[in-house]
């Protein structure tokens, strides 16, 4: 009846604009990937690569798949920061950010490559606390579980249609004054 949740695509695109601010501009990205078959990690990281198109300063050197495994997420970035030690920022297409800047730390990278990743968890809150993480975008997943009961409820008690057709969240930008300080987002 209507779709409700992100824009996947806004999204990577937020994520590259942010990476833009943090490193002014400047640097060599790094990418884990998520599930290749899952249209929003592709979406976002579509989005991502379109926005840094505009930015010469910031190519992308190296990919690493990580399939939502922060095993794999681990291994693969350890494997980019050593086969392209120019690597100084790595965006998180989807899970495993923390297992991402577990793998910056053990090649001894900690204080050299900046971090731009997804959703206000517990292990990403511990990595921007510890400033590996320089900025989360947020989709608020528990207004889009509120919004999607409330627009079923709104069909069901009424018996008409959404006349929307998708109800999209905001991309919310958190970083370490405004995450720390605020409760996270619901699991997901």
């Amino acid at each position: 009846c209507c779709y409700v949740g992100s824009d996947y695509e806004t999204g990577g695109a937020t994520a590259a604009a942010l990476l833009e601010l943090i490193t002014q501009g400047q640097g060599h990205v790094g990418i884990i990937t998520g599930v290749d078959e899952l249209m929003g990690h592709r979406l976002r990281q579509h989005g991502f690569e379109q926005r840094l198109l505009e930015c010469p300063g910031l190519p992308i050197v190296a990919y690493g798949c990580a399939n939502d495994d922060t095993q794999l997420a681990y291994l693969q970035t350890r494997r980019m920061l050593a086969e392209c030690p120019q690597i100084d920022a790595i965006f998180v297409v989807a899970a495993g950010a923390g297992a991402v800047c577990e793998g910056i730390i053990a090649q001894g990278r900690e204080k050299s490559v900046r971090v731009v990743a997804y959703d206000d968890v517990p292990s990403t809150r511990a990595m921007v606390q510890r400033g590996i993480i320089r900025g989360v975008v947020c989709q608020q997943p528990a207004e889009q579980g509120y919004r999607a009961v409330r627009a079923a409820f709104d069909m069901l008690l009424s018996g008409a249609m959404n006349h929307r057709s998708s109800i999209i969240m905001e991309n919310q930008i958190k970083i370490k004054e405004n995450l720390i300080s605020s409760p996270p987002e619901a699991d997901l």
